[in-house]
């Protein structure tokens, strides 16, 4: 016969080895979640510590220089790889008008009859005629900046350190300044003055020299009016972003508006056809 005593001591050690085990198993189901804190906190310190400090630019608020040197190598790319590509489009979509505006312009001249009607329109290609030249002799420098950036990110070496992150980072934000001044420039009052003046010029020629006034109105003010659109449709985020890169804001660059044709039925008195509508 087993005492109370001995029943009870008997019982205790199973009890504890019970309590033991259920120590043991809180622990093992609690080690992933204590692992992952535990690697959150670390890692976030160790980020913390590894911050890649770069100088800031001309211009820039201290926050810029307190920003990890990477991320803002990594905005700087992606505002110049947006504006590139939107450059090419521009610069293509123009080209072809403008040699579409040659072409209607020199189909007009071959189909009247005297020579008198062929002057407007064939003033109106040679005018036209200035569209792709102009895309040609003085494309947006960002389309080659940002290539050139591509090319210096490409040679950079695999683990590269703090000092060449920081050179080459020095170089990308010179390249998008620059892309910035010039796309200020072209679609600035010095751009402004030369098409209002070259325009003007196209209708004194037209209406003093031959009085053809209805030819200058049509040429002078057409003229004047795709060139206006072609400013205003020229990409200019390189100056936006930059001010806000300036400011030490480097999310995700904000696109003015997504790239976009849109072609739909014209008619108006006695013509029909297609008109093409871009943003850019």
């Amino acid at each position: 016969m087993v005492s109370p005593d001995e029943d009870a001591s008997a019982t205790a050690p199973s009890r504890l080895s019970l309590s033991s085990l259920a120590r043991l198993s809180s622990s093992r189901a609690l080690a992933p979640v204590l692992a992952l804190a535990s690697l959150v906190f670390f890692s976030g310190q160790a980020r913390a510590d590894e911050v890649l400090r770069c100088p800031g630019v001309d211009g820039s608020t201290p926050l810029l220089a307190e920003i990890d040197g990477r991320r803002r190598l990594a905005f700087v790319r992606e505002v110049m790889e947006d504006q590139g590509r939107r450059a090419r489009t521009w610069s293509l979509a123009w080209a072809v008008t403008g040699l579409g505006l040659v072409a209607g312009n020199v189909t007009r001249a071959a189909l009247v009859d005297t020579r008198d009607e062929r002057i407007d329109p064939l003033v109106g290609a040679g005018a036209a005629l200035t569209i792709p030249a102009s895309v040609l002799v003085r494309p947006l420098a960002v389309m080659a900046h940002q290539r050139t950036l591509e090319m210096e990110l490409a040679s950079l070496p695999p683990g590269a350190g703090g000092p060449v992150v920081c050179a080459t980072l020095a170089r990308a934000e010179h390249l998008l300044a620059r892309s910035a001044a010039d796309e200020a420039f072209q679609a600035g009052i010095a751009t402004q003055i030369f098409v209002i003046a070259g325009n003007g010029a196209i209708a004194l020629f037209l209406g003093l020299g031959f009085d053809h006034w209805r030819g200058a109105l049509l040429n002078g003010g057409g003229g004047l009016l795709i060139s206006e659109l072609r400013i205003y449709t020229q990409p200019t985020g390189a100056v936006t972003e930059l001010a806000r890169y300036r400011r030490g804001d480097v999310q995700t660059p904000v696109a003015s508006q997504p790239v976009s044709v849109r072609v739909m039925p014209w008619i108006a008195q006695g013509v029909a056809g297609l008109a093409a509508f871009g943003t850019f």
